[in-house]
């Protein structure tokens, strides 16, 4: 007992003593069950005494109230169930006492809140059979997906990683028919999946999870991909996206509609011309939880080279909202499953990170607030009953590196880094200026699947200050970029949106551009590189016309084009230009004879016959690009040791006056656009990385507002 409540304890047991008869009234009752609760700690005899009060005292209202938050009070200390009955009874039957029932809800809300819990984010599922097509199951027990073995649908058993096909189509060899994306019933009993041939045209489909019956819903006219959304919160449709397979080279109409899953009528709810046959939806589409609203990031009133915002459609498709309008990319996630947020993803801050907008009737409430930093491209697998977020990444990315070399032996020193911090994952083919003081590369941002990338990005970046200068394109394609020798142009190569190939020039200040070279019909370029005087460009190309495999020196001034080489049209090459524009190396490759030899030549770069330098046997990674060393005096060569050797190349350096090739101690997944720096200290190349990485499936849980809102 504290000394405080000694003295009044001491009084109460005065008092009945001088009397000389127990305490009867309620008021006495309650001062004893207080001095049992708080002076003496004996919880339940306390209990005890205001359960009494509240049998015999019941039309006191004040005091029966009171001594109900109390009771309540000492089952919470106790840790004991009773404490929720008690304060519902002072709601139910005491709502006249004010005091006592603000206490009350107040206890009560405490008690029925979720416990708080920080944010946790777990990979479930990594190996090679890991596909991010599917989505969770509604009890988040399993994960549909694509058994890529044979092509068929399958489902995951989260908790015992055990694997099932729902389908049965053989092998490879007896069909080239496939299952891509697949959604679960609201009530998880069927999915709804789109069976590919290779006539570009497919099915809609579904199939009972137990009985493994397969039924077709819908099938496409010919030349029509259907791409599976999502299934209606009753579960009577599915949302289904149609894209004309025959528009490959020109503007198409995209349409999306729903599919009555028991008669197959299919109802159209939105169409819009695309004129970018590579671009379709890129994020998650869907129907709100409520079925009133479909969730998309499509624009159809935009061009690539525009930044991908969200909207939102009436079920019926006749009024549209922009409720993410911002310069960047962003991508639909989903929605929550209260249906009171939608999720995305941005990368306004330069990297791509999970946001989350509140919602109320289709429109925002407010302004949208960062979930998760650096989540990366990811693909989105829906929130189980639970409120648990599944999403897919994938290996299948680039980024920058530049590897540290020894002056001496060229052998690489440490570990390569990541210059480029901005957009990890999406930078490729990058280049150093001939003083070295800036890069040059492309980042092609947007979706992470497929080739719907929203837009390619011509970078110029200072390694001194950071600066960066970004020229969008609407260019389906950009590879090679590099520097005029004086830098103040960039050269690179690309492709329009109906295919036409092209070796262009940016001012590397405004971004202004021009074509140099149309590749032409039936032909390709295969290599170009920009002579130290700035006065000329040598580059390779085939020409299906003339059935060969030409390397050319064209005039920047004149336009005028000398032929320095010639080859058989079967054996294309790629060229490297030495440092001091004397000499060219050359690497071919035999696009129909995978095992043919590799062989490296040099040329003078006024012309002659080649010299060969190297012959090696190729493998599946082999590199068909070359890059001088600073001194001229090797060539670099990406390539596995032997042909047995995992995914990683090694990087040698050949001697151009012949010689074997040096191993530098440096292995890669996929050497491409490899750039010495011209003080021979450096090498900057892109890359998967230094280790073959799988498709990953994770999950988010404690982390959507609606679940901090009472914290």
């Amino acid at each position: 007992m504290t000394k405080a409540l000694l003295p009044w304890a001491a009084a109460i047991a005065a008092t009945v003593a001088a009397f000389g008869m127990p305490v009867q009234s309620g008021h006495d009752l309650y001062q004893q069950a207080l001095v049992k609760e708080r002076a003496e700690g004996n919880l339940q005899e306390a209990i005890d005494l205001y359960d009494r009060i509240v049998r015999d005292f019941p039309d006191d209202h004040a005091l029966a109230a009171k001594a109900l938050v109390q009771m309540g009070q000492c089952y919470e200390k106790l840790g004991k169930a009773g404490a929720k009955k008690a304060y519902e009874r002072v709601i139910r039957e005491y709502a006249d006492q004010a005091e006592s029932l603000q206490v009350a809800r107040a206890r009560l809300a405490a008690l029925v809140r979720p416990p708080r819990h920080e944010m946790t984010v777990r990979r479930v599922w990594s190996d090679p059979m890991a596909d991010i097509e599917g989505q969770v199951s509604p009890d988040g027990r399993h994960l549909s997906f694509v058994d890529w073995a044979t092509g068929d649908l399958a489902v995951r058993d989260l908790a015992t990683g055990k694997n099932r096909r729902l389908t049965d189509k053989g092998s490879w060899e007896d069909s080239l028919a496939f299952a891509l994306y697949s959604r679960w019933s609201p009530d998880g009993t069927r999915i709804a999946y789109d069976w590919w041939s290779p006539a570009h045209s497919n099915e809609l489909r579904i199939v009972d999870i137990e009985e493994g019956r397969s039924r077709t819903v819908y099938k496409t006219p010919d030349e029509t991909v259907l791409l599976t959304m999502d299934w209606s919160h009753d579960g009577r449709e599915v949302l289904v996206l149609l894209v004309p397979a025959s528009a490959r080279s020109g503007p198409r109409r995209d349409q999306l509609a729903a599919v009555s899953v028991s008669d197959g009528h299919m109802r159209s709810i939105r169409s819009w011309e695309n004129p970018y046959p590579y671009d379709t939806v890129g994020g998650w589409t869907g129907f709100s939880p409520d079925g009133r609203f479909i969730l998309l990031d499509s624009h159809p009133s935009a061009g690539r080279g525009s930044s991908s915002d969200v909207f939102v459609l009436t079920r019926d498709g006749r009024e549209q909202t922009r409720i993410v309008d911002h310069p960047a990319n962003d991508l639909a996630v989903g929605w929550s499953p209260d249906g009171k947020w939608v999720l995305f993803t941005s990368d306004r801050t330069g990297t791509v990170d999970l946001w989350a907008l509140s919602v109320e009737d289709g429109r925002p409430t407010g302004e949208p607030q960062i979930l998760k930093a650096g989540v990366g491209r990811m693909v989105s697998l829906g929130f189980d009953r639970a409120g648990r977020y599944y999403y897919g990444t994938s290996p299948a990315s680039r980024d920058l590196f530049v590897a540290t070399l020894d002056p001496r032996t060229a052998r690489v020193l440490s570990p390569p880094s990541r210059p480029i911090k901005r957009y990890e994952g999406q930078n490729d083919w990058p280049s150093y200026s001939r003083d070295g003081e800036r890069i040059t590369y492309v980042s092609a941002r947007g979706s992470l699947t497929g080739v719907r990338a929203r837009f390619n990005v011509l970078c110029v970046h200072s390694l001194e200050t950071g600066e960066e200068r970004e020229f969008f394109t609407d260019f389906m394609r950009m590879v090679d970029p590099r520097f005029s020798a004086d830098g103040k142009d960039v050269f690179v190569v690309a492709w329009t949106e109906a295919g036409q190939m092209g070796l262009y020039r940016f001012d590397a200040a405004t971004g202004e551009r021009s074509l140099l070279i149309e590749a032409g019909e039936g032909r390709s370029f295969g290599s170009y590189a920009v002579s130290p005087d700035g006065k000329a460009i040598f580059y390779t190309s085939r020409d299906g016309a003339e059935k060969a495999c030409r390397l050319l020196k064209r005039d920047l001034a004149s336009g005028v084009e000398t032929e320095i080489f010639r080859g058989p049209y079967a054996e294309p090459f790629t060229a490297a230009l030495s440092p001091d524009g004397q000499s060219l190396a050359l690497l071919n490759r035999h696009p129909e004879d995978a095992g043919a030899e590799r062989v490296v030549r040099v040329i003078p770069a006024t012309g002659g016959t080649p010299r060969e330098v190297y012959r090696f046997s190729p493998s599946t990674n082999a590199s068909i690009r070359l890059e001088f060393s600073a001194d001229g005096e090797y060539v670099f060569l990406p390539r596995k040791p032997t042909p047995l050797e995992g995914p990683t190349s090694n990087l040698f350096r050949l001697p151009v006056q012949g010689g074997e090739p040096e191993d530098l101690g440096l292995k890669m997944i996929g050497f491409r656009g490899l750039s010495a720096h011209p003080d021979g200290t450096q090498i900057l190349f892109s890359s998967r990385g230094a280790e073959e990485k799988d498709s990953e499936i994770w999950v988010i849980e404690d982390f959507l507002p609606a679940a901090k809102a009472g914290d």
